[in-house]
């Protein structure tokens, strides 16, 4: 299958992306796994944003679409809303942290909604459409049925993050020099663990998660950073300093491999030596 990944257009002037504008790493990930078994394209619309000439130029049979942050969900309605115009045939899902913690606010406007990591789930939903199969067996999504929208039985979380395939980033690598953190571009966006033990109330990671943390090896880390390009790297890690025995053995293998680039983390000011 032909499957286009969007990220959706932004119009504001104004708040954070003027400070932080990062590649669409969830969709990378996403990527990653179908590289090999479909042919798949990534937008940026908010730096492309003219979304029918893609859809024209590409013509996809499947097209996913960004919804990880609610102030994006309105711009991923209209995204919808612009393909089913555009072409009813084309299948239509939706994934991130809205998608899954709110996937009833797309009910009639996608097919399905991928209810957390999309890096197994996602190749299983295209397959069961190139198939002309239900989507009633496939763990981790909510779809539409003829008595509305349901949602299938949750799908287990990648236990060892390890064997999850490196994100695609080339199929952004256009779009690279437009990658910012603060004053650092082209900045890429690397993670190193998925999830948080705490409990915050104003954050959703670690609901997405299920109150699980997961890390990826320091030897795989510094794997990735050699094969990256960029001067600046911003670990995407809720809290980097989760494990400072682990952060520690990441930072004598950057040291060790001779990789010399500018890094910034996010961290808890009442992190304990671990």
């Amino acid at each position: 299958m032909k499957v286009l990944l969007i990220y959706p257009p932004t119009h504001n002037k104004v708040g954070l992306q003027t400070f932080l504008f990062v590649e669409p790493l969830g969709l990378e990930a996403v990527a990653a796994s179908l590289v090999g078994k479909h042919e798949v394209e990534i937008l940026d619309a908010r730096l492309e944003p003219n979304i029918r000439r893609k859809l024209s130029s590409f013509k996809p049979d499947a097209v996913g679409v960004a919804a990880s942050f609610t102030s994006t969900v309105y711009s991923a309605y209209k995204v919808l809303d612009m393909i089913r115009d555009y072409d009813p045939g084309i299948h239509t899902f939706v994934g991130g942290y809205h998608a899954t913690l709110c996937h009833s606010d797309f009910a009639g406007r996608a097919e399905a909604a991928v209810i957390g990591e999309g890096e197994l789930t996602t190749p299983e939903l295209l397959h069961s459409w190139e198939q002309g199969k239900p989507l009633d067996g496939v763990q981790g999504i909510a779809s539409q049925h003829r008595e509305g929208w349901k949602e299938n039985e949750p799908r287990p979380l990648i236990q060892h993050l390890d064997d999850a395939p490196m994100p695609a980033r080339h199929l952004v690598e256009k779009y690279r020099g437009h990658y910012f953190v603060g004053g650092w571009r082209p900045s890429t966006w690397v993670e190193t663990s998925r999830g948080c033990q705490y409990r915050c109330k104003f954050c959703a990671v670690w609901r997405f998660h299920r109150g699980h943390i997961r890390m990826r090896s320091p030897q795989t880390m510094v794997q990735e950073l050699r094969n990256i390009e960029s001067p600046y790297i911003s670990f995407a890690d809720d809290n980097f300093l989760v494990s400072t025995s682990r952060a520690r053995e990441i930072c004598l293998g950057i040291q060790e491999a001779g990789i010399k680039k500018n890094y910034q983390i996010q961290a808890r000011s009442d992190t304990h030596h671990a």
